[in-house]
């Protein structure tokens, strides 16, 4: 009934693991492609969240009163929105008297104990 042809041959046992081995690999480079991506994505989004507190915390200072070097920290100490503090984030605030009526201050935010942002700026004494 049919004839075979001679060009009619199957695939190889050899061909079939090629085609496998350069597909594994095209696999694995796209899956630590999503990796990366995905990594990247979650930094971004960490240290635009930290850059927005401490820009909020700062402006926060600048609005409060005048006080010695160490208050500050202690003075804000639950200013933090809870929603953040509830998913690591934390911050430190440190003033430093450069001349009679103007501080230096640093705002540091850190999440889940590991400092990411470290935001600073100028109070004086109105």
């Amino acid at each position: 009934m049919f004839k075979k042809v001679k060009s009619e041959r199957g695939f190889g046992l050899v061909e079939v693991l090629v085609a496998l081995a350069l597909l594994g690999i095209i696999a694995a480079a796209f899956s630590m492609g999503l990796f990366a991506s995905s990594k990247s994505v979650l930094l971004s989004d960490n240290l635009t969240t930290a850059e927005g507190l401490a820009r909020t915390m700062m402006e926060d200072i600048k609005d409060g009163p005048f006080m010695g070097d160490d208050a500050y920290d202690a003075y804000y100490a639950t200013s933090i929105p809870a929603e953040y503090g509830d998913i690591g984030y934390s911050y430190t605030i440190a003033g430093e008297t450069i001349e009679a009526g103007l501080q230096k201050i640093t705002v540091t935010i850190s999440h889940n104990g590991v400092e990411i942002l470290e935001l600073e700026g100028y109070k004086a004494n109105r």
